[in-house]
C-alpha cells in the first residue's frame, strides 16, 4: 500500500474510532456514576465532558485530514539539491520534495549552445532522486546551464504513483505543474527548471 493509501486509512482508522467513543462514553459514564455516591459525581461529570470534547475534536480533525489528503490531490513542493559520494568523489545532482516513491523522472542539462545532457532517474523512499555527472550524465565541460527536471508523462509512471497523482496527473497541483496537450491527449506533469546554473564539474 502506497504512502497516501496509508495516510488515509489512518484518518478514516482514527475517526472511526473517535466516532466510537463518543457513541460508547456516555453509556460508560452513566454505569460509573450509578456506582458512586453524590459527593464524586460532580468531579465524574466534569471529567467526562472535558473527555468527550477532546473526543468530538479528535473526529473533526482526523475527518478533515481524511478529506484533504482524499479529495485535494498532491501540491508539488520541490528542491534542487547537490552534493559528492563520499566513496567516488563523483558529484551528484537532484532534486528532493514530495513526490511519491517510484516516480519516473529526466534530469536535463542544457548549455548555450543547445547541447543536452540527460538521463533518468526515479525519486527513492526518502523522496529524493539524483544523478551521477560522471556516470549518467558523461561528464558535461564546466559551463552555464539550464537545469530542467521533468517528471515523464503519468500513463508511463507505475501503478503505485498514479494512485496518487491520477492517470492524467490531474491530482497534481502546484507552480511546477504544466498542463501538456499532444496527440494522445492532455495531461499534468511537473517541471522544475533553473536557468543560467554555472557548473564546474
Amino acid at each position: 500500500m502506497d504512502a497516501k493509501n496509508n495516510t488515509v486509512m489512518g484518518s478514516k482508522r482514527k475517526a472511526f474510532h473517535a466516532l466510537e467513543w463518543i457513541f460508547l462514553f456516555p453509556l460508560a459514564v452513566s454505569r460509573i456514576l450509578k456506582n458512586n455516591n453524590n459527593s464524586h459525581r460532580q468531579i465524574i461529570v466534569f471529567l467526562s465532558w472535558t473527555i468527550y470534547i477532546c473526543l468530538a475534536l479528535m473526529l473533526v480533525t482526523s475527518l478533515s485530514s481524511y478529506i484533504s489528503n482524499h479529495h485535494n490531490g498532491l501540491y508539488v513542493s520541490l528542491s534542487y539539491d547537490t552534493q559528492t559520494d563520499a566513496q567516488s568523489g563523483d558529484r551528484l545532482l537532484g532534486v528532493r520534495g514530495n513526490l511519491p516513491e517510484g516516480t519516473r523522472m529526466i534530469f536535463r542539462l542544457t548549455n548555450d549552445n543547445k547541447e543536452t545532457w540527460e538521463c533518468e532517474f526515479v525519486i527513492g523512499r526518502w523522496k529524493t532522486g539524483s544523478v551521477s555527472v560522471k556516470d549518467d550524465l558523461s561528464n558535461p565541460p564546466d559551463g552555464k546551464y539550464v537545469l530542467t527536471v521533468e517528471m515523464l508523462p503519468p500513463s508511463e509512471q507505475p501503478e503505485s504513483v498514479q494512485s496518487i497523482i491520477g492517470k492524467n496527473g490531474e491530482l497534481l497541483q502546484g507552480r511546477y505543474v504544466t498542463h501538456v496537450r499532444s496527440k494522445e491527449g492532455s495531461y499534468k506533469t511537473v517541471i522544475f527548471q533553473m536557468h543560467e546554473m554555472v557548473y564546474r564539474f
